[in-house]
């Protein structure tokens, strides 16, 4: 397979920045590899010195990798919500129950 190695900068330039800026700050590439996004990293192909070369092969599987442990993150807080919900619901009918002796 003849995947294509990307520099930071060029990873950079793929992706629009945020508040309207064109593309990504290359540090942010970096923060993907040194730090990861919700517990997934992004792992370079190769790395020489302080360079880092990374397929599209690579970069690919990190964005799936990041949709869907932010999409099991977003289903444990919606879990959570409703639970909270619930326990809050039982308890206002308990202190109606006190409150008006039913």
């Amino acid at each position: 397979m003849d995947d294509k190695i990307f520099t930071v900068d060029e990873v950079a330039q793929m992706y629009p920045g945020a508040g309207g800026r064109p593309h990504l700050n290359p540090e942010t590439v970096y923060r993907w590899i040194w730090h990861g996004v919700c517990g997934v990293k992004l792992i370079p192909s190769v790395s020489i010195g302080p360079r880092y070369g990374i397929r599209q092969s690579d970069l690919d599987k990190f964005h799936n990798e990041v949709a869907q442990a932010k999409a099991t993150k977003r289903a444990s807080a919606q879990k959570a919500a409703k639970g909270r919900a619930k326990k809050a619901s039982e308890k206002r009918k308990r202190q109606l129950a006190a409150t008006h002796g039913v």
